[in-house]
């Protein structure tokens, strides 16, 4: 991911088919003790169907409990692996806005297990447990921003083979907006590898700049610095009431797109943002996004587990601040990351995971705001597979990566949301 704000708090590095036959127990003469509805469902509904729908990133449709009992044996193998559900932050480090559709309770591989064992029957509908569903989309939109026409990359940089860093420049009006939620509308993920979004200056939108915006790999973002972030698997973040992100109506938002060679040629693009806004003067807590990272670290090549942390000691007279959400971020090598605050010799979890998945990138929200306070310090490791092992690994044999915005180089950061103390 590009970062195009100059880091407002840098971190000190610290080198550390055909369907099987499935039994319908709409017949009274089935009998089963684990049975789909509602003994599986419940856990399907909860964990799998996010990505597994219809109109989902996952393959197959598992709102459908047939097909899920086609691929009952295939989706075990896959939860015994450990690669499904993918992998997220723990919800034993920190507690989080719907941890609920994050990963699967410990009993719930051996329910799928006895479920097949059992005969896959799949029982009454009726019976099924109501699960609220995954919010994948703001259910309130009150603006919207996206490129003016379809973009199509042309990858014609040398320096950058296969990637493309471009720059649209959206109005959101004239007025001043406050920003409760905010959601990315992705038009073509299979090319898109990120987003950012950030605010100029109306003055700074270079001259000349049209619908098919700027290349910007080198660009900043100035001292306005970012707004949010998109990866792969992201969902809508929102914030508590009386917290808002504020845009100046003298800015102008730029969303920065990072293009790779992953979709069919001509392929093309016209992804934006959408926003529920509230009013101005109900905004208590003017939140900014930290892009809290570490970067100075050299992962050698052929190195399966390679760690490197980074801290920062908030000074005594710092005033506090409140910590909304974070986004733990590396690219393809990454493997696990770690991001907390030491107080008083004591540990405060954020975020943790050891089974980081570049395709299911999550913002996590603490249901209620961390307090940071003077004298904490605050801590990032992140961890990286660089050897043949790694099925996502770019350069084979392996070489030696440092940090940088291609997919090829890594970076480790936590993009907090936060507001500081009045």
């Amino acid at each position: 991911m590009r970062i195009l704000a100059p880091v407002l708090l840098v971190l000190t590095a610290t080198a550390t088919a055909c369907k099987p036959a499935v039994d319908d127990s709409a017949d009274d003469d089935i009998t089963a003790d684990v049975v789909y509805y509602p003994d599986v469902q419940q856990y399907v509904d909860s964990q799998c169907v996010r990505c597994h729908n219809p109109d989902g990133v996952g393959p197959f449709d598992f709102t459908d409990a047939e097909t899920f009992a086609t691929f009952a044996e295939r989706a075990l193998a896959r939860v015994e692996a450990g690669t499904m559900p993918p992998g997220v932050s723990d919800p034993e480090c920190h507690e989080y806005v719907g941890q609920e559709h994050m990963s699967l309770p410990p009993e719930a591989e051996g329910v799928i297990r006895d479920w097949i064992a059992a005969g896959k029957v799949i029982g009454n509908p009726d019976d099924a447990v109501a699960i609220a569903p995954v919010v994948a989309e703001l259910e309130e939109v009150d603006l919207e921003v996206r490129l003016e026409q379809p973009y199509v990359p042309t990858y014609s940089d040398e320096r950058d083979d296969g990637n493309e860093y471009r720059c649209f420049y959206l109005d959101p009006g004239d007025e001043d907006i406050y920003i409760r939620a905010l959601h990315p509308i992705v038009d073509n993920p299979a090319m898109v590898h990120h987003v950012v979004l950030f605010t100029i200056p109306e003055r700074d939108v270079p001259e000349g700049a049209g619908p098919d915006g700027v290349d910007c790999l080198s660009m900043s973002a100035g001292e306005d610095g970012m707004i949010a972030a998109w990866a792969p698997g992201m969902l809508p973040v929102e914030l508590p009431d009386g917290a808002a992100i504020t845009v100046p109506g003298n800015q102008t938002l730029v969303m920065q797109m990072h293009y790779y060679d992953a979709a069919p040629p001509g392929s093309s693009d016209q992804s934006g943002y959408a926003f529920d806004l509230v009013d101005g003067s109900t905004v208590t807590e003017d939140v900014v996004m930290l892009p809290l990272g570490d970067f100075n670290f050299r992962i050698p090549a052929g190195d399966e587990a390679y760690t490197h942390g980074a801290s920062l000691p908030l000074p005594a007279l710092f005033g506090g601040a409140k910590f909304y959400a974070t986004f733990p971020h590396m690219h393809v090598l990454g493997t696990g990351y770690k991001f907390w605050i030491e107080r008083d010799g004591e540990e405060h979890c954020l975020a943790e995971s050891e089974r980081y998945n570049f395709d299911n990138q999550l913002t996590y929200v603490f249901p209620d705001p961390v307090e940071v306070k003077g004298g904490d310090t605050l801590h990032l490791t992140c961890t990286w597979n660089n050897s043949t092992s790694n099925p996502h690994l770019i350069h084979d044999p392996p070489v030696e990566v440092r940090y940088g915005e291609r997919t090829d180089e890594e970076m480790c950061y936590a993009f907090t949301l936060a507001s500081f103390n009045r």
